[in-house]
Formats: C-alpha cells, sequence, structure tokens
C-alpha cells in the first residue's frame, strides 16, 4: 500500500540485447488474465 493507503503495483520487463536488438523475455500475460478476471 502506499502511504495514502491505496493499493499500488510496479512491474518490471527482464530484456536482453544480443547484436545490437533487444529481446523481451517477461511478459504481462499473467497480469492482464488477473485484470481481465476482475
Amino acid at each position: 500500500r502506499t502511504a495514502d493507503r491505496k493499493p499500488s503495483a510496479h512491474f518490471e520487463h527482464n530484456i536482453v540485447v544480443r547484436k545490437g536488438k533487444a529481446e523481451i523475455l517477461s511478459s504481462f500475460e499473467e497480469i492482464e488474465k488477473v485484470i481481465n478476471i476482475n
């Protein structure tokens, strides 16, 4: 919870850079499933 007692969340991506190209290793798929349920 935040200082004002409201819920909060923080999300990050894991990435790797190979041969000058970035590749996202993580996804928000699980988070999106939960959001769609609610």
